[in-house]
């Protein structure tokens, strides 16, 4: 199964523990992606634009806002009134503040949690937030994703994972069969 959820942490509170109230042996293991900041996620959200009709018309904004013309940024250390600390260009990823950005991230996202369905195939249950998940299901199947997760994120969408922010929570009464997976 798979949702996407709107509505904040509260729906995907009341997601999760139905789950594992259901499956007391699944394991929980969440996870973060950093902000699509590689040389990768501009070629693949492009390649995915051109090939989705449905997309073709964010072909010319895409081009227009990351294509081969670099923005200049200016970051402003000492205050937004004082003058610019550094000036570079933005070659890579998507800019942060851009409007646009979190649609094309979301593009990147889908790709990967595609990817994670595959790879779930109806034997657990991955609830996603923008770049936050969580993915619920049986020991083994979540060894398999905590291992394949980082590969998946970089193949299919240029995402990295926040090492520091994947966690696992194993139910008292599947720590027997987590341990036996590790």
């Amino acid at each position: 199964f798979a949702f996407g959820v709107s509505g904040g942490p509260v729906k995907v509170a009341l997601i999760i523990t139905a789950g594992l109230q259901l499956h007391p042996d699944w394991v929980l293991v969440e996870g973060d992606f950093k902000n699509a900041h590689t040389a990768c996620s501009r070629a693949i959200i492009l390649t995915e634009l051109v090939h989705n009709p449905a997309l073709h018309f964010l072909i010319p904004v895409f081009k227009n806002l990351y294509g081969s013309n670099t923005a200049r940024l200016y970051h402003f250390g000492a205050g937004p009134d004082e003058e610019p600390s550094s000036v570079h260009r933005s070659t890579e990823g998507l800019r942060q503040g851009c409007a646009a950005a979190s649609i094309f991230f979301n593009i990147l996202a889908a790709r990967v949690y595609r990817r994670l369905l595959e790879l779930i195939d109806g034997r657990g249950i991955l609830v996603a937030v923008a770049d936050d998940l969580k993915i619920i299901g049986p020991p083994d199947l979540m060894e398999e994703v905590a291992r394949e997760l980082p590969g998946i994120a970089w193949r299919e969408g240029g995402l990295r994972e926040q090492e520091s922010k994947r966690r696992v929570f194993v139910q008292p009464s599947a720590r027997e069969t987590w341990i036996k997976h590790l």
